[in-house]
């Protein structure tokens, strides 16, 4: 898939032009000043984490930079994230993700027996 199929297209120019510049989300508890910073950096790591888990030929054919130095740049941010993530309790790693499923599949306009919009087909 990747050798073959997989090509630079609008929709991957989106999806890296998204992660570089993410957009402020709607809620209006978040003044833009302090949206900035925040998305600056995660824009980084973001990118950083998409280029780098990509196999290099694909990097290569995107037209993408990878050098060495971001290699271990990467290395060591995984590492944090590893230390991170090993200092919470299990519960609460998966807390967060179990919530969003459920107000997904639990909100208005879902039918309570398949979890679904209203109207959906399989």
């Amino acid at each position: 898939m990747v050798v073959e199929r997989l090509e630079l297209n609008r929709s991957v120019r989106d999806v890296l032009d998204e992660l570089a510049h993410p957009q402020k989300p709607p809620v209006r508890w978040l003044p833009a000043l302090l949206w900035r910073p925040f998305a600056a950096l995660a824009a980084h790591y973001a990118l950083q984490v998409t280029v780098g888990v990509l196999p290099p030929v694909l990097r290569e054919r995107l037209g993408l930079c990878w050098t060495d130095r971001q290699q271990r740049r990467l290395r060591r941010f995984a590492r944090v994230v590893r230390c991170l993530t090993a200092l919470v309790p299990p519960p609460l790693r998966i807390a967060p993700a179990m919530f969003l499923a459920y107000r997904n599949t639990h909100r208005p306009g879902t039918d309570p027996h398949t979890r679904r919009p209203l109207g959906a087909t399989v």
